[in-house]
């Protein structure tokens, strides 16, 4: 095992260490850089390639005339707009660690950013990359492979811009993205918390009408993976009931109906379940008990048909036993 281990830490440091020497270097103003990054124009010369190829999309020319900037000319005021576009040539290259990092040195840096909408959007579009899947990098070398979950930092990414923009499109879109995210992990407590924070700041936004079903949703989830608790169907009842006032005819009101009656089949079952350990342990008048709640408490339940019956059939029983006395 532990030859296995040595083997692949091996395999790893190779594949950082190689690269490296493929590519020449050279010494400038004390640093060590890449041939590729050193500069060979004026800093408006190669903010003005920058801002073209931005405006072209070409990418990785984007990404090397931006390092130049960033490596070559610190104090430059073009410094702060070339990070930005490093972000963005990084995301649209698919290298979003390395944007997410440079487009939050931007938004931090000055407290007025050009591009500050667009760099909020792209690391939006970031955490909602990690959300659906996309992963880090090993050791956050761009030279190994994408294997570390990045939950974590959709939900920093997340925060960061509901706290930013509280009140704009991309905080509801925030908000949603980060229910869902904790959804997944099954934190449903803080899932349904989102969810109701974007009802509450963005009531007829569209995304108001997917969280009134997610909220439903995770309180289904909830009754399912813990011990029914009936507080969790009186406050679904509460969600489908705000969302009916909300509004009224939306087609979704269904699956929030439908997903409240699972609850109450859920939570019928369990009653049943009660009611029927009574009869085999042959105590019917508890048994009793149990079916007449439950037919009472969920009567459009499939389970309180059967109790119904259990009733009769009691009912009919005690009948014929009055009639032969």
């Amino acid at each position: 095992m532990k030859k296995h281990i040595n083997k692949v830490i091996y395999t790893l440091l190779t594949l950082v260490t190689i690269s490296p020497l493929e590519a020449a270097y050279t010494i400038k103003g004390g640093k060590l850089l890449e041939m590729a990054e050193v500069a060979t124009m004026s800093v408006q010369e190669h903010y003005s390639a920058a801002a073209d190829a931005y405006q072209n999309e070409k990418w990785e020319e984007l990404v090397r005339q931006s390092v130049i900037i960033v490596k070559n000319f610190p104090a430059s005021p073009f410094v702060h707009e070339s990070l930005f576009y490093l972000g963005a040539g990084n995301y649209h290259l698919q290298e979003l660690e390395q944007a997410d990092e440079t487009l939050s040195r931007y938004l931090k840096k000055q407290a007025a950013c050009k591009y500050f909408e667009q760099a909020i959007g792209l690391r939006l579009a970031i955490a909602e990359a990690f959300r659906h899947g996309e992963k880090k990098h090993l050791f956050g070398f761009k030279k190994l492979p994408r294997m570390i979950p990045a939950g974590e930092d959709a939900l920093a990414i997340y925060d960061e811009i509901i706290a930013a923009l509280p009140h704009h499109d991309n905080a509801a879109r925030a908000l949603f993205g980060k229910g869902k995210l904790l959804t997944e992990g099954e934190d449903h407590r803080q899932a349904i918390e989102s969810f109701q924070n974007l009802i509450r700041r963005f009531p007829k936004h569209a995304l108001a009408i997917e969280s009134y079903v997610e909220i439903g949703r995770n309180y289904l989830q909830q009754a399912t993976s813990e011990y029914p608790n009936p507080d969790f169907l009186s406050l679904a009842e509460i969600n489908l009931a705000k969302f009916q006032d909300a509004f009224p005819g939306e087609s979704r009101l269904t699956e929030v109906q439908n997903v409240l009656g699972e609850m109450q089949e859920l939570y019928a079952k369990k009653l049943y379940e009660t009611a029927q350990f009574f009869e085999r342990t042959k105590k019917p008048q508890a048994a009793h008990l149990y079916y007449v709640k439950l037919s009472h408490r969920y009567p459009n339940t499939h389970v309180a048909e059967l109790a119904r019956k259990h009733l009769e059939k009691k009912a009919n029983s005690t009948s014929d036993n009055e009639n032969k006395s």
